[in-house]
Parts: structure tokens; C-alpha cells; sequence
């Protein structure tokens, strides 16, 4: 999951102009309604998936965190294996993609570098820097990489929609507007702020 801090929404509007994608840039998770009833209760840590909880300290990249998160839990389902994926990495190289390192980013941006280049692993590409770095992990760099082929927007407001991507595929990423002062206060439960719809 991820916020988008006050620095982020405030420190470029250009940054806010392309926020959601469209279905050109991104396709809708394809799902079908499930022939079996969906589990009422779902909980991916109880089955290991779900990454332990890191910190992005003072840099906004909660966004490269959320798609670190997911890819993880993806392929931690499909291979068995737990590896933990480079924030740093997308922090360092998704420029080209829109997406502004530590003054904030988007996981489906994130996600269009990945599938081009690939992520790699935190321990070959380097320990998280709480800043923005050098892009690398090129041939002569020996970084362990990881392509994923293929990813979708879950519809909008579609609660079917979101059960059956989050029981067929695993952890989805999440974004949350943090910018209402109510957010400040948030220690449980369901948060519900009308202000937090206009995002």
C-alpha cells in the first residue's frame, strides 16, 4: 500500500496531472465471474506471501515500495521463493517513466519500466538509500533480475472486481490520499474521509 504525502501533492501539479492510466497505458485486470464462491476471508501473510513492513524514511517513494511489495508477493506465489525486489531501483530509474523518485511516483508507471527492464533484487542491486541514486544494474553490473510479463488496473470501485484479482493473482498494489488532516489522526479501523475521494 501507499500514501501520497503532502510533499508529494503539493510539490508538482504535473506530478498529479496523469495520476490514474488510462486503458491504452494500462489494461484492466481481466476477470470473469468465479464459477466456485470467492473466499469470504482472505489473508495473504497467513500463507507467507506478504513482505515484511520497510521504511522509505524521509524520501516519498512509498510508490516504489507498493510495487516492490506486490511484485514480491506475486512471485512468491508463482516460484515458492522470497525475495525481496529493489525499491531503490525504481526509485533510481523510472524517470523516463514519469515518475519523480523521492517527490513521488506511481506503481502502474513503476510497473511499465518493469515489464520493459526488469527488477532486481535488493541484495544485487544495493541496500535502499532513503535518496535518489545512480540507475544501474547493466550486463557488466551482475545484478539478479526478474521480468514479469504482464500486469492490469483492477476497475474502479468494483468490489468483485477486487476480490477476484486479489484471490486469482495475490497482493494488489493500493494508493491512499494521506493528504486529509484526519489521515494524522488514523489508528484503526476503516478510515473514512470524504475528503479523501478527491484525489
Amino acid at each position: 500500500m501507499n500514501d501520497l504525502l503532502n510533499d508529494e501533492e503539493e510539490g508538482d501539479s504535473e506530478f498529479l496531472k496523469d495520476q490514474f492510466p488510462n486503458n491504452d497505458e494500462v489494461p484492466l485486470v481481466n476477470y470473469t465471474e468465479p464459477s466456485q464462491p470467492l473466499p469470504e476471508n482472505l489473508d495473504w501473510r497467513e500463507y507467507g506471501v506478504i513482505s515484511p513492513i520497510r521504511g522509505q524514511s524521509m524520501c516519498g517513494s512509498c510508490w516504489a515500495f507498493s510495487t516492490a511489495g506486490m511484485l514480491e508477493g506475486a512471485y512468491k506465489i508463482a516460484t515458492g521463493k522470497d525475495t525481496e525486489f529493489s525499491a531503490q531501483m525504481l526509485v533510481d530509474c523510472t524517470y523516463g517513466f514519469k515518475n519523480y523518485g523521492c517527490r513521488g511516483g506511481w506503481p502502474w508507471k513503476a510497473m511499465q519500466w518493469v515489464i520493459r527492464n526488469g527488477i532486481a533484487t535488493r541484495q544485487s542491486y544495493g541496500r535502499y538509500l532513503a535518496e535518489e541514486g545512480l540507475c544501474h544494474c547493466g550486463p557488466k553490473d551482475n545484478c539478479t533480475i526478474i521480468y514479469p510479463t504482464s500486469f492490469g488496473d483492477v476497475m474502479k470501485a468494483n468490489k468483485t472486481a477486487m476480490k477476484v484479482t486479489l484471490a486469482t493473482y495475490g497482493p494488489v498494489s493500493v494508493g491512499i490520499n494521506s493528504a486529509p488532516k484526519s489521515f494524522k489522526f488514523y489508528r484503526e479501523g476503516v478510515y473514512d474521509d470524504f475528503d479523501c475521494g478527491r484525489f
